[in-house]
């Protein structure tokens, strides 16, 4: 084990700072030797409205694009299609956008060495370093009956034999950490629905 850990530079034996979501889950683990190894596995397919929230909480936490995509609807085809809401419109009157911009805007933050054709690369120092994420839930899960489809998805509505909906109102708090300065914002948010 300790020719292990001098070959890495940086190998540490596990410490205590950390966040809270991630005690609960290095709690249970064996041994606190390698931190190399002990690494939050991304987390399976959402199987409740709290799975997701928690993934996309993984998602930012690990700047992990693919977590993140995997949560997002688009699935036109059966009335299933992301919506982003701004709370306050944007300079050029933007309050909205949908799956195609979410996930450009997430690619260029999370990975942001990786620039599409034609597009403008992203200044080094606004590269993420940390992102540290609270998601609080404000009240309880409801389902969202008045989305649902009548006439199985015909209407432009959610079939319920295919989906279920429900929202829930959170608090965030998210700190981000980027590679020339540090900025964070704390306000009441979001509005999430969950597809099953």
């Amino acid at each position: 084990m300790q020719d292990q850990q001098s070959a890495r530079p940086h190998s540490t034996h596990c410490g205590f700072l950390l966040p809270a979501s991630l005690v609960l889950l290095l709690v249970a683990a064996p041994g606190c030797e390698d931190p190399v190894r002990q690494t939050e596995q991304a987390p399976g397919p959402p199987t409740s409205a709290d799975a997701v929230v928690q993934a996309l909480a993984y998602s930012y936490q690990h700047q992990d694009f693919g977590v993140l995509k995997s949560i997002l609807a688009d699935d036109g085809a059966r009335n299933a299609q992301y919506l982003f809401r701004l709370s306050e419109p944007t300079g050029s009157g933007e309050d909205q956008w949908g799956y195609v911009e979410e996930v450009r805007i997430h690619r260029r933050m999370f990975r942001p060495d990786k620039v599409d054709e034609g597009e403008t690369p992203v200044p080094p120092e606004l590269w993420l370093h940390a992102v540290d994420v609270h998601l609080t839930r404000q009240e309880p899960f409801e389902e969202r009956k008045d989305l649902y489809s009548a006439d199985h998805g015909v209407d432009g509505k959610l079939d319920p034999d295919l989906w279920r909906v429900v929202d829930a109102r959170y608090g965030t708090d998210v700190y981000f950490d980027t590679q020339g300065r540090e900025s964070g914002f704390s306000r009441p948010c979001c509005f999430w629905r969950w597809r099953a």
